[in-house]
């Protein structure tokens, strides 16, 4: 048992020092302004699909998920879930704004300029630097979050399946449309991608330590009760023998109960819920 937990520690720590290691070394050959191998080859291959829509789809995609639109629906669905009482959450989806903020910076140190026509085809003037992908980094951070939060904020296995691969969807359409209209080499697009995941991390770490310390201050409800289910759910292997489906009427309520939750988790999760303070949520 001790051997597995240290041999998947290990593991993380080297996918993590990896991951490190080639977002910076791409971010340093970037502000060279030099293509990276495949550039131009993987842009014309994008760029000569020519089925039917997908003019369109790109179209929407570089539209509605611009910086200024997606502050927008964060600052949205932000208020929403803090008029539900989800403040971790809240937080958490706030703080991805900032992404637009560290790619400026980003785009600033790099000074890589933007594909020309010419090398490839270019239908989308846009103006500013190239790397990392802005459309791309704050798509990315966007959606991975909304794809981390469907697990603890949806209860409905086929709906939050849903929402999951819209959100897979989504990430992959924004790379492809940025490349498409030549706005981006390919490069440009896997360096969103890497430091979206970077500063997603980053986001998670600051909001959920700000969020404890504001709860030990008591600053915040006490949230604990509402997403002990969630927390309990994730230790704890599902075994779908064991269910019983007289069980999660009873304890559902809403909390993101998963069908999948073996009774004893459940029993687990019933405890936590009556340890709650009197008068919170839950």
């Amino acid at each position: 048992m001790f051997k597995d937990i240290m041999y998947r520690a290990s593991l993380s720590h080297l996918l993590l020092f990896v991951g490190v290691a080639v977002t910076l070394l791409m971010t340093v050959y970037a502000s060279t302004g030099g293509l990276f191998p495949g550039d131009a080859r993987i842009s014309l291959a994008i760029q000569d699909v020519d089925s039917a829509g997908v003019g369109a789809i790109v179209t929407f995609m570089n539209a509605a998920f611009d910086a200024p639109t997606l502050i927008v629906i964060t600052a949205v669905l932000s208020l929403v879930l803090g008029i539900l009482g989800r403040y971790p959450q809240m937080f958490l989806l706030a703080a991805t704004t900032l992404s637009q903020i560290a790619n400026a910076a980003l785009k600033l140190a790099v000074g890589r300029p933007r594909p020309e026509d010419g090398l490839v085809r270019v239908t989308e003037q846009a103006t500013g630097l190239s790397f990392p992908s802005g459309h791309t980094m704050g798509t990315v951070v966007f959606f991975g979050i909304i794809f981390y939060l469907s697990f603890q904020l949806i209860s409905h296995r086929h709906l939050r399946l849903l929402i999951q691969v819209l959100a897979i969807s989504q990430m992959v359409a924004i790379g492809f449309s940025r490349v498409y209209t030549g706005a981006h080499w390919p490069s440009d697009v896997v360096g969103g991608f890497l430091w979206a995941h970077g500063s997603s991390c980053c986001w998670w770490s600051v909001t959920s330590g700000t969020t404890r310390v504001w709860l030990r201050a008591g600053r915040l409800p006490d949230w604990r009760c509402i997403d002990a289910t969630v927390h309990i759910q994730q230790r704890v292997k599902p075994d779908f023998s064991a269910f019983l489906d007289v069980v999660t009427p009873l304890v559902h309520g809403g909390y993101g109960l998963s069908p999948s939750v073996t009774v004893q988790t459940v029993a687990v999760m019933h405890t936590r819920k009556v340890a709650c303070p009197v008068g919170a949520n839950g």
